[in-house]
């Protein structure tokens, strides 16, 4: 069995870079929202990331080799290379221009992201926000389609838009009324709420 095949089975998706001088495969694995949040707060306010900054994120999401091992072993200006390779992986933020587009990116991105966790932490209450903090951006989409689904109602996301009939505009796309629906098909919707639940629970399970 090969390394990525057991890292996948450990970590989940895993992604590699190679160190630009010293030609090290690094493998990492996605980092969640609240070690995204804190790489992002540890730049100073002249929006510059620190080596600091770096560490913290190798340190979070490199799997192969450790990480002491690897501090070691790479040269100084490696570090941004393979920290932006986890950054822009990772989805939550695009590393590009990052000291001219920090402060404008900061507010919408965490205004954005908050309004999809209260949302899922509405349709599975199981969830306290801090467990989906901890999640990776992969698993974040996939919790919002199914309480997209589940709610009857969509999230206005640039650039994830489907194709349907026009609608008004607004925050949230108003889903069927429950209260005029049939005995029958309230009946369906909790099914449906149920099963969905029993997967987010069997994934769970599978994560601890």
């Amino acid at each position: 069995m090969d390394i990525t095949t057991i890292l996948k089975q450990k970590y989940g998706r895993v992604f590699k870079v190679v160190s630009p001088a010293t030609k090290i495969t690094i493998y990492f694995r996605l980092i969640s929202k609240q070690e995204y949040d804190t790489y992002i707060n540890m730049a100073p306010y002249r929006e510059v990331i620190t080596p600091e900054a770096e560490d913290y994120l190798l340190s979070k999401a490199v799997v192969e080799p450790n990480f002491d091992d690897l501090e070691a072993r790479l040269l100084t200006g490696e570090f941004h290379a393979v920290a932006e390779a986890i950054a822009i992986n990772s989805g939550f933020h695009n590393i590009e221009d990052f000291a001219s587009e920090l402060k404008n990116r900061r507010l919408a991105t965490q205004v954005l992201i908050e309004q999809i966790i209260g949302f899922i932490c509405k349709a599975f209450p199981i969830y306290k926000v801090a467990e989906i903090e901890e999640m990776s951006y992969d698993e974040i989409a996939r919790l919002l389609a199914l309480s997209e689904a589940m709610m009857g109602q969509r999230l206005e996301i640039p650039g994830a838009e489907i194709e349907e009939p026009q609608e008004p505009r607004g925050a949230l796309k108003k889903g069927p009324d429950v209260a005029k629906m049939s005995a029958e098909e309230q009946a369906a919707i909790e099914r449906n709420r149920k099963r969905a639940l029993d997967v987010l629970k069997r994934s769970r399970a599978n994560r601890q």
